[in-house]
């Protein structure tokens, strides 16, 4: 068992091959309030201070920016899409209110300026895009991503539900490199 463990940390799924995995994987507002508190904690002008997660994909946001000596508190509620874009395009998109839309302006010139999520992060009006293939931290990571064929999110109140199907590809035979035989 230890064995798999391992292969599977090491991104290699071949004793794995041909399995298919449904999952539905509740993950608490603590959680998702420490992840973006970590991500954004890494010196950038941003910083996440608060999350509420609530029912049909709101996500209530507070942000604190500090960049020049000066510091701005902002909130908002964020409409979280439902559909990843696995396997196709895998990305989490957020919607900010129409009366908002300016910060999407202004998370874009952070993202360019001060390489805040630079390459993940994508804000254009009102829509927020991180894209996981660009931020996957490995190989690993790669691989599961790529082992992940459809996936949505659903909220409830305090919790948001990842739904997932993962199938690993049966390994392609290796070919041996072509041998010249016209050696004499």
């Amino acid at each position: 068992m230890q064995h798999l463990g391992e292969q599977f940390q090491r991104g290699d799924f071949s004793s794995f091959a041909g399995a298919r995995l449904d999952l539905s994987v509740p993950i608490k507002e603590e959680v998702l309030l420490q992840a973006a508190q970590e991500a954004t904690s890494r010196g950038g002008p941003a910083r996440v201070t608060g999350l509420s997660i609530h029912a049909n994909n709101q996500v209530e946001m507070h942000l604190e920016v500090e960049k020049w000596g000066l510091k701005q508190a902002l909130s908002t509620t964020l409409e979280v899409e439902r559909n990843l874009g696995f396997p196709d395009a895998p990305r989490l998109v957020l919607w900010l209110p129409p009366a908002q839309a300016w910060l999407g302006g202004i998370l874009q010139v952070l993202s360019g300026t001060f390489g805040l999520g630079a390459g993940v992060l994508h804000a254009k009006g009102r829509q927020i895009t991180l894209d996981f293939a660009a931020g996957a931290p490995d190989d690993n990571a790669r691989a599961l991503l790529k082992a992940v064929k459809w996936a949505e999110i659903d909220s409830l109140e305090g919790r948001l539900i990842l739904n997932a199907r993962l199938e690993m590809d049966e390994p392609q035979p290796q070919i041996p490199p072509q041998v010249r035989k016209d050696f004499p």
